[in-house]
Order: C-alpha cells, then structure tokens, then sequence
C-alpha cells in the first residue's frame, strides 16, 4: 500500500496543477482532472482488496517484525507468559525487544521442549 499512497501523494498535486495550467485546452484538462479523481478511487479498491484478502500486508513492517520477535521469545520461553502483562500500545512501532524477560510469567508446569 505504501507506494500507492506515494504515488497519491505525488501525482494528485502534479495532476490538478497541470489540469489548471492546461484549463483552457479541454482535451488535456478533463483527462487529468479525471485521473486526479480516479487516482484515490483506485487507492481505497486497493486497499478493500488487500483488507478482504491479506490483511497482514497492511500493517508496516516494523509492526510484522515486532510480532515475530515476540512469538520467536514466546515460544523459546520455558514458561507460560500472561499475554495480559504485555504492553499496551497503539503504535505498532513501539519496540518489544527484551519485553517479554521483565515479564512476569504465569504459574505453571514448565513447558518441554517436544511438547509444542
């Protein structure tokens, strides 16, 4: 999604602004007004499509590689972690690295490891 909303980012000024230097010569004007227009459009289909199929491809890749370090530490953990304790964050940005060793960890027998 990222070089899309690069491309919205870039190309609509560009395109509104020729759309208006080229105001007066109709045939030039319309279709890049029209391709200002259709450019979001084709964004937010992009994003409906990737939402209904692979959502996992709209989060940043910070946020995908926090999440497999924190399985990776969970799975290697010798004891059962309480995901409760884990940080709350509405950035996906936020680094969990060490995170899960100043967790305290549930009570439990301890997890061997054939027994995934």
């Amino acid at each position: 999604m990222n070089p899309l909303l690069w491309l919205n980012a870039v190309a609509m000024p560009l395109l509104l602004f020729a759309a208006y230097l080229f105001r007066d010569v109709l045939a030039l004007s319309f279709p890049m007004g029209l391709a200002a227009v259709a450019l979001p459009i084709w964004t937010m289909w992009e994003y409906r499509y990737f939402a209904r199929t692979d959502p996992k491809r709209l989060h940043s890749e910070e946020y995908l590689l926090a999440q497999q370090r924190l399985m990776i530490e969970s799975k290697s953990s010798t004891q059962a972690i309480d995901a409760s304790l884990l940080p709350m964050s509405e950035n996906p940005e936020v680094s969990f690295e060490g995170s899960i060793a100043r967790l305290p960890h549930v009570d439990g027998p301890p997890v061997e490891e054939g027994d995934n």
